[in-house]
């Protein structure tokens, strides 16, 4: 696979950190401490271009967008089901609690 170093140190911390919510300033950290100088808004571009090249092999959905928050890598997979329906539940109990009422 036919990768730049940037875009090959952009997929190695996805893989080494798999299911972890990653910063674009996580990112520019990383290539910067392996002595790229780069922004944290040109992250969502490498991405791209990163599923781009990934989309030719049948890997650029493993690479999914934590709105607001970054990007992780990982299928998705029923270990993450338990966790929204325990922040739904949390929600739910905390807005009848407020409300007074159940909903």
């Amino acid at each position: 696979m036919p990768l730049t170093d940037r875009l090959f140190w952009v997929l190695e911390f996805l893989v080494k950190h798999p299911a972890r919510v990653l910063t674009p300033d996580d990112f520019a950290a990383m290539l910067v401490a392996k002595g790229i100088h780069i922004q944290a808004l040109s992250i969502p571009g490498l991405i791209h271009r990163l599923r781009r090249i990934l989309k030719k092999y049948g890997t650029s959905e493993r690479i999914y967008a934590v709105h607001g928050r970054g990007y992780r890598w990982g299928e998705v997979s029923d270990a993450f089901l338990p966790q929204q329906n325990k922040a739904a539940e949390y929600f739910t109990v905390n807005i009848e609690q407020h409300c007074g009422k159940a909903l």
